[in-house]
């Protein structure tokens, strides 16, 4: 076998979910006596990057040519243009300084690569060539980079392959680099000019003949070095041999803004909030970046955090269906037993990787239990050399002074995963949230989504929505309640008593839930229903209105099922070996259930694409909520052109409020309410529609 018999592509990219090393650089070595490689910018690391796949051609005794370019700092070029003897000795000792960072690169694989050319070198197998830019006259030129970077491969059969391009040397390692370069093969009479193009630059280089460019053979401090770092190297005991003896793995397809979000979590170092609209891929893309470590880095325990465990199953779903390969797959949440239980076999899995009976683990596990000690207690065992990875789900429930121990110091790499990572009224928490993910983020918007186009579909990622307003008021007792609770409130503010703010705070909740709970939304809820279609349908209410929506719905006929923290998590006969939760969804999904009538277990992740229209009997001014209401129904689903929201809002009786002298606050209040309905109207096919409406209402909060 020999170049011309493998699969090779005409180019390669590595946002486009492709794997260079394992389908490029290991095959073609393998098959190569003889390598050429150029590098644009030298370090530690982008000899690493020269030297993958090098394993192939060590064990045929091939033999390599390797030109590199340092980065000369100022100094350095003004020893070289006052040397009398040799100038280039402060070049090798810039080099050599350079080469000491190696012991911190990302992982055991990159060291190794650079181990090995040390050790060809000593052995003769490595030849060498530094390159720098000059001006016409040819005095070396400051700030100038070398960019060349071209690779050339020659097996014992006569044949021979280049490859050029863009390949991101100056990355923090071997795990972040993002390249794109096209091969052209010598014996393909239509490329066998651009391999001889590629084959001729490399030569002048190699013999100085290039008028820009000086190059020459080091034998100095650097050449010295590097042979010192490659002492004792042994290939079979080596990281690149386990690394590319490696099973061969198809990377998981993005589409472009989840490439981009991808790339992005690789250019930041691992640490990254993806700020990404429900429905638009927030699972696939961290998967994405968790099987990147698998890939790159082997030994990997990754630790996934949702705020429930029906959402743990969903993920632990979707890394199945994803192909995504793990030696043990631990479920740790109060649904698989006590946190003694499930931290004994998390401590058991740690102990398997620690002495080499398995390589990876995943846990599936709750914002609770993620939080809870013994979880930080078994991850402490985890070995230094193995990559320890956090994703946390709906992550801006993770800034909360309960769950926020759950974002522990020891995950070096991290995945924060929500459309509304901010806290609402918690400054301190969200401060605490996007910190501990670098202070980066990738954001793609309901917008953004609803206007690109899925090229498998031809449709937007995000399917489009009428909003609807449902205006009711308060009868004359709830309007009397509300009116004393606000005159309560308004006197508290000014109280100065130790207990006073906790006070305010169950008025201010009281005074809500009289809107949340108002009659009139039964009633108009019960005419609703007779107007628009029943199945798919999912009602949000609130605690103290759910057995009246359950008999609203039933009165009509219409199969609904209550979901709520109540229904159970653990897996039980009753329900086909499902939990109550799961079988919930199951039966909502396959038509059996009409409808779902939820508080909050349906706000956060729970995947039903089906749902297209969503009932909101009880709301609040808090956009994680609504936005991710409104994600519960915009997802895509076979046959679902549009969804619809049905928007319910107590609308004041201004001229009551005026007579009382009540209507200052009142309007104060509702104007918070409209920040909420414009969010939500802004992305409706019917905007302009409910914005005539909305104006009408901000008239009569004006006293118009």
């Amino acid at each position: 076998m020999g170049l011309r018999e493998l699969d090779i592509l005409p180019a390669y990219e590595t946002l486009e979910g492709e794997d260079p090393v394992s389908s490029f650089y290991i095959p073609a070595l393998r098959e190569s006596i003889s390598y050429d490689r150029s590098v644009g910018y030298f370090s530690s690391a982008s000899l690493a990057l020269a030297a993958r796949g090098i394993a192939g051609l060590i064990a045929n005794q091939g033999g390599m040519r390797l030109i590199v370019s340092p980065h000369l700092a100022k100094e350095d070029i003004e020893q070289i243009r006052s040397a009398t003897t040799n100038e280039f000795e402060a070049v090798e000792l810039s080099m050599a300084a350079a080469l000491g960072d190696v012991d911190m690169l990302a992982d055991e694989i990159a060291r190794d690569h650079v181990r090995a050319l040390g050790w060809m070198l000593a052995k003769g197998d490595l030849d060498m060539r530094v390159a720098y830019i000059v001006d016409e006259q040819g005095e070396i030129e400051e700030g100038q980079l070398f960019h060349q970077k071209v690779g050339i491969m020659r097996d014992s059969q006569g044949a021979a392959l280049s490859f050029s391009g863009s390949i991101n040397e100056t990355a923090s390692g071997w795990l972040f680099n993002s390249e794109e370069f096209k091969v052209f093969k010598s014996w393909d009479d239509g490329q066998e000019q651009f391999f001889e193009s590629d084959e001729k630059k490399f030569e002048c280089l190699w013999h100085n003949e290039h008028p820009r460019v000086r190059t020459f053979k080091p034998d100095g401090a650097f050449c010295k070095k590097l042979v010192s770092i490659g002492e004792g190297f042994e290939l079979e005991h080596s990281a690149l041999s386990r690394y590319e003896s490696r099973e061969k793995v198809t990377r998981i397809s993005l589409f472009s803004y989840q490439r981009e979000a991808f790339a992005k979590w690789r250019e930041v170092g691992g640490s990254m909030l993806f700020e990404m609209a429900t429905g638009t891929g927030k699972t696939r893309t961290a998967l994405a970046c968790v099987q990147d470590l698998l890939i790159t880095k082997g030994r990997v325990v990754c630790v996934i955090a949702t705020p429930q465990s029906t959402l743990s199953r969903q993920w632990a779903q979707e890394v199945e269906a994803l192909g995504l390969k793990f030696d043990l797959i631990v479920f740790a949440d109060s649904s698989s037993g006590t946190s003694k239980e499930w931290a004994a076999d998390v401590r058991a899995g740690i102990r398997r990787i620690a002495v080499g009976r398995a390589n990876s683990m995943i846990v599936f596990t709750t914002h609770k239990s993620a939080s809870n000690c013994r979880l930080a207690q078994a991850l402490e065992h985890v070995p230094d050399n193995v990559s320890l990875c956090f994703v946390g789900d709906e992550v801006h429930g993770l800034g909360s002074k309960q769950f926020r121990c759950a974002l522990l110091d020891s995950y070096k790499y991290r995945i924060g995963l929500s459309a509304t990572p901010s806290r609402w009224f918690d400054d301190e928490g969200s401060s605490v949230i996007r910190s501990y993910f670098g202070d980066q983020s990738y954001e793609f918007t309901i917008r953004q989504a609803q206007e690109t186009i899925n090229p498998l579909t031809g449709q937007t990622f995000l399917c489009p929505y009428e909003y609807h307003l449902e205006c009711v008021s308060l009868d004359s007792e709830e309007a009397d309640e509300y009116a004393e609770l606000s005159r309560r409130i308004s006197r508290l503010s000014f109280s100065s008593d130790s207990d006073a703010e906790e006070r305010l705070e169950r008025l201010l909740m009281k005074r809500a839930n009289i809107k949340k709970d108002a009659m009139a939304k039964l009633g108009r809820f019960r005419s609703l229903l007779r107007e628009i279609d029943h199945q798919n349908l999912i009602v949000f209410t609130s605690p103290r209105r759910i057995d009246e929506v359950e008999a609203i719905l039933s009165s009509q006929c219409i199969a609904a099922k209550r979901f709520t923290k109540d229904q159970g998590t653990r897996p039980c006969r009753e329900f086909d070996g499902l939990s109550e939760r799961d079988y919930l969804i199951r039966s909502f999904k396959h038509g059996s259930l009409q409808a779902l009538v939820a508080i909050k277990c349906l706000d956060e992740g729970i995947d039903i694409p089906q749902a297209q229209t969503a009932v909101l009997l009880s709301s609040s001014t808090n956009p994680r909520e609504y936005v991710q209401r409104v994600g519960r129904v915009i997802r895509r689903s076979q046959g679902k052109e549009k969804a619809y929201i049905y928007d319910f809002v107590v609308v004041p009786d201004w001229d009551r409020l005026k007579a009382l002298g009540d209507i200052a606050l009142e309007r104060k209040l509702f104007k918070q309410e409209l920040v909420r309905i414009e969010d939500m109207r802004r992305n409706a096919l019917n905007s302009t529609d409910v914005l005539i409406q909305v104006r009408d209402l901000l008239g009569g909060a004006n006293g118009n």
